[in-house]
């Protein structure tokens, strides 16, 4: 007689794995619909303003020349969407037609924008040139922001190299209450909108980027790193969510078909800096060697296909600090405080101190050998 189904150990993996492919599939984060791609859409006409169907659409980054390509549908509308930021050429042909061309799009961080085409009656290899209007009208997001290039990143002078400094120059952008819990968190505080400086939302390549505890940034890419950032300071989109402050989204930089790189160091040295006003005559300017050093380099692996980008950055920091404190005087020292405003009790009989001087035999040696660590003011 067979004895009772016991399931194989293959079978127990199997449903294992059915799970974690299920969990994976719809657990995905909420971060993923938060793209820092952009899309080109628009339509295509003729010179009788009468829309085209099957017009071959295509848009050549110019760093990469990576082509991406679609046919205008019935209504003479294209859409092209996750294009990286950059700098494009788009052009347009039909048989029968003369090719078009715009010369000079420029693509930022998240942008929807509208590319109309207007094609003339002629031959396909005969063509017609415009240079792209800068920026591109965004007529399907009503979001208020801005975009900080690479250009903006590398020239405004910054702080030790923190990008975020520059999302000031956004609208409604303005830098925390002094000794906030941010603003000494390495200048990784904002205030936007009059919203609280935890209220905005970091991305990075469209990944989630927030400290879950101070909800500040976590990955702090070096500025030679970075492409451009947008920051989004009212009215974003659906895909964008989570605070009701701002949306800093960064694009890293990519290879191109040019090899390119760079190598850098900043340096601070006490031997440059001046001495602290309330010092003493006799002190030594207090060391401080700040280095801050690092290379990049871009290129492709195969020509308009695979690209690599490689960026390391570090920072050595050797220093000492000045303090400004009240030192006793010379007379408190020896039990003297006449001139202080205290009023100094005798801790056993609970009376004051004649002429606030502590009498020499209730002061204890080891008391005084600790007021002479002091330094004298």
């Amino acid at each position: 007689m067979p004895g009772p189904y016991l399931p194989s150990s293959k079978t127990n993996v199997a449903k294992c794995l059915l799970v974690v492919l299920w969990l994976i599939t719809f657990s995905s984060p909420i971060a993923h619909a938060q793209t820092p791609m952009a899309t080109i859409f628009g339509t295509v006409r003729d010179q009788t303003g009468a829309m085209l169907e099957g017009v071959q659409v295509e848009i050549r980054e110019m760093s990469t020349q990576v082509v991406r390509s679609t046919v205008s549908g019935k209504s003479g509308t294209f859409v092209i969407p996750l294009l990286s930021p950059g700098r494009y050429r788009a052009t347009a042909s039909l048989s029968g037609f003369k090719k078009g061309i715009v010369e000079g799009l420029v693509l930022s961080v998240g942008d929807k924008a509208a590319l109309n085409f207007v094609l003339q009656v002629g031959s396909v290899q005969e063509s017609i040139t415009v240079e792209a209007e800068v920026p591109l009208l965004q007529s399907e997001s009503s979001s208020v922001g801005q975009v900080i290039d690479n250009r903006k990143i590398t020239t405004l002078p910054l702080n030790e190299r923190e990008f975020l400094q520059l999302a000031l120059l956004g609208p409604g952008a303005a830098p925390p209450a002094p000794e906030s819990r941010l603003s000494t968190q390495g200048n990784s505080g904002i205030n936007v909108n009059g919203a609280r400086e935890a209220a905005n939302n970091f991305l990075l390549d469209g990944v989630d980027n927030n400290d879950l505890f101070l909800n500040r940034l976590v990955i702090k890419p070096s500025v030679d790193a970075i492409d451009e950032f947008k920051i989004q300071a009212g009215n974003y989109e659906a895909e964008y969510g989570r605070n009701g402050g701002s949306q800093v989204n960064v694009a890293l930089k990519s290879g191109t078909n040019d090899l390119h790189g760079s190598l850098y160091e900043f340096l601070r040295n006490s031997s440059l800096d001046a001495k602290n006003y309330f010092d003493l005559p006799d002190q030594k300017i207090p060391i401080f060697q700040r280095n801050q050093f690092g290379g990049s380099l871009g290129g492709a692996i195969l020509k308009t296909r695979t690209f690599y980008f490689l960026n390391f950055e570090g920072l050595r920091t050797r220093r000492g600090e000045t303090r400004t404190s009240n030192v006793p005087t010379i007379a408190e020292k020896n039990g003297d405080f006449s001139r202080s405003p205290v009023i100094l009790r005798n801790p056993f009989t609970g009376q004051d101190f004649p002429g606030n001087r502590i009498p020499s035999e209730m002061i204890h040696p080891v008391g005084v050998a600790i007021a002479n660590l002091y330094p004298d003011p």
